[in-house]
């Protein structure tokens, strides 16, 4: 019933998301606000629905001497499939050849060490909610009753305001300049007579070299600013989150401060391009979070399905652990997406770059992982009443 309670909670998102929604459009002013809350909406369910696919993974490590040649480079083939303790990944190549029998085994055991993990941090989860459903329980039990107020779970409906006329045309701005919406009480000329904003082939190729610069510039009435929502995690989850999380579009979505720049097009779908930095006064504990909360870079979400197809971020300074004994230099992230199937987005690249020193030691590390041949898995349900049931 968990499963299929969880379905139908994706299944509610996607037609909110689905559904017109002012403020996202490319070819309207923009609400960052809006945008983001639909692209972490999108991401959180892509998210849940990226392990119901087998995938091919191909990774390949490389390090580099401090004059940046290169000293090794390691390429591993796996098969990624989807099982109900996360995923099992079944080594098939290494450095153009077949595993032999022992590096098999080696693979087998790391998988069986990360379906451990898995297990102690369902259980940990499984705990917290039971802890917090406790502290709860007597505090409602206590609680006065009021006979004329309506019941407090009930949220009150908010109305949907109504989609603005459409805009003039911005003049070409600064990035960094705040875009203020038009006086609604000021004479305005008739609707009839006010340009429609540029189609979507007017607007600039997208340019990794300088993404914030080859935009068409936001129009006017857009809202450009948005600041980070922070955690709702306690203090002691998030301290031992490091262990459990990856550097995703989690962090990126939801650990930065966010600006509207403009939009693009990349590979012939229109985009927005957002700017991220990092957040002021927030207190990171844990490494994920250090690290993402001092990175500045773009995200590209797709204008039509509100989905991150690129991200690509920087550190701005060094950090440090262990009173300076550990300290990461540098670090770049990539990640791309595309959309597979004409179902969803999915990971199709992602590259990470980072230098470090530990003590007296120097590493510097690239690691690409490349993600296709994506086939849906074939899955068995299994019902309360007993017996499976095929899809």
């Amino acid at each position: 019933m968990k499963r299929l309670a969880a379905v139908v909670a994706l299944l509610v998102a996607a037609s909110a998301v689905a559904a017109p929604a002012p403020g996202v459009s490319v070819d309207g002013p923009v609400d960052l606000e809006r945008l983001l809350q639909l692209t972490r909406l999108r991401e959180s369910m892509s998210a849940r629905l990226f392990y119901t696919y087998t995938f091919r993974q191909t990774t390949t490590e490389e390090e580099f001497a401090a004059d940046g040649s290169l000293t090794d480079k390691q390429v591993r083939i796996y098969q990624v499939v989807p099982t109900p303790q996360g995923v099992e990944r079944l080594l098939i190549g290494k450095d153009g050849r077949e595993p032999t029998a022992t590096e098999e085994r080696k693979q087998e055991k790391r998988n069986e060490a990360l379906q451990r993990r898995f297990e102690k941090m369902q259980k940990r989860a499984e705990a917290e909610a039971e802890r917090r459903r406790q502290q709860a329980a007597p505090a409602q039990g206590s609680a006065p009753k009021q006979a004329s107020a309506a019941p407090a779970s009930r949220p009150v409906p908010q109305p949907v305001p109504a989609p603005a006329p459409p805009p003039a045309v911005a003049a070409a701005t600064s990035s960094s300049e705040e875009i203020v919406a038009p006086d609604p009480g000021a004479a305005a000329a008739p609707v009839s007579r006010q340009p429609l904003p540029p189609p979507v082939a007017a607007l600039p190729a997208c340019d990794f070299e300088d993404p914030l610069a080859s935009v068409r510039p936001p129009l006017a009435g857009s809202v450009v600013r948005s600041a980070a929502p922070g955690l709702s995690s306690n203090a002691d989850a998030r301290r031992k989150r490091d262990r459990a999380s990856q550097y995703s579009l989690f962090e990126l979505l939801n650990l930065t401060d966010h600006e509207y720049v403009g939009a693009c097009t990349w590979e012939g779908r229109p985009m927005h391009v957002v700017s991220f930095r990092p957040p002021e006064g927030f207190d990171a504990l844990n490494p994920v979070e250090r690290v993402m909360t001092a990175m500045t870079g773009a995200i590209l979400i797709d204008g039509s399905d509100l989905e991150v197809a690129r991200a690509e971020g920087a550190t701005i300074a060094p950090i440090t652990w262990g009173a300076g004994m550990v300290k990461l230099k540098s670090a770049r992230v990539t990640l791309e997406y595309a959309r597979i199937h004409e179902e969803l987005w999915l990971p199709r690249r992602d590259v990470f770059e980072f230098e470090t020193r530990v003590l007296f030691n120097h590493d510097k590390l690239r690691m690409t992982h490349a993600f296709d041949d994506f086939t849906k898995a074939e899955t068995i349900i299994e019902t309360e009443f007993g017996g499976p049931v095929e899809p």
